[in-house]
């Protein structure tokens, strides 16, 4: 036989493969987390230090799972958001349809943010705002006092929204849970590319 086959696969060499799978926006199952870690300019590993965990358990309790009891109410002090609001049972982001050609654009920062969980699910699905304000067949300005103001909109509005984005009123639109956060787009750091850091 002959052992010195250029051809042959080389001995002790094997396929390379990834340590982790790169995580798409199509595997994110918990939304809310997602869009309140955005809203609120925190990257996983800031959330995983303040409750003593390793990024990679905050990564997956987003792509993958959630954390049991005890976590969700550290991760709820954290953020400021009730436990039963940021683990409130919903679908993932492949059960959100986007069907018009839009791109996040930074510039809604640099402004108060009021609605922090609109605003956040706005980055969470790569929407610019006033695209989706034109395709719910309103005018491209729509959505500014609802992020930057916290004005609720009248009912018929926030139907379409919450239809759009399949979550009800309590979380797109809820009041107790409005904010002042201001962060310009250049300190903005959890962005997609970075959101394992």
């Amino acid at each position: 036989m002959e052992l010195n086959n250029r051809t042959a696969f080389p001995l002790g060499k094997g396929i390379s493969k990834p340590r982790f799978r790169k995580a798409t926006k199509n595997t994110i199952k918990n939304r809310i987390l997602m869009a309140s870690l955005f809203s609120q300019n925190i990257k996983l590993s800031d959330l995983a230090r303040s409750i003593g965990v390793s990024k990679r358990t905050v990564h997956n309790w987003i792509y993958i799972g959630e954390p049991n009891s005890s976590n969700q109410e550290k991760i709820a002090n954290v953020l400021g958001i009730p436990a039963q609001i940021l683990f409130f049972e919903h679908v993932g982001v492949e059960g959100v349809q986007v069907p018009f050609q839009t791109k996040v654009h930074q510039g809604v920062l640099g402004e108060r943010i009021v609605n922090p969980l609109l605003l956040g699910m706005m980055f969470v699905h790569e929407i610019n705002h006033p695209d989706l304000a034109e395709y719910l067949g309103h005018n491209r300005s729509l959505f500014r006092p609802h992020i930057h103001e916290g004005r609720i909109p009248p009912q018929d509005i926030q139907d379409k929204v919450c239809t759009f984005f399949r979550l009800p009123p309590h979380i797109l639109y809820n009041e107790a849970l409005f904010r002042d956060i201001q962060f310009t787009a250049k300190e903005f750091r959890p962005s997609r590319r970075r959101l394992l850091q």
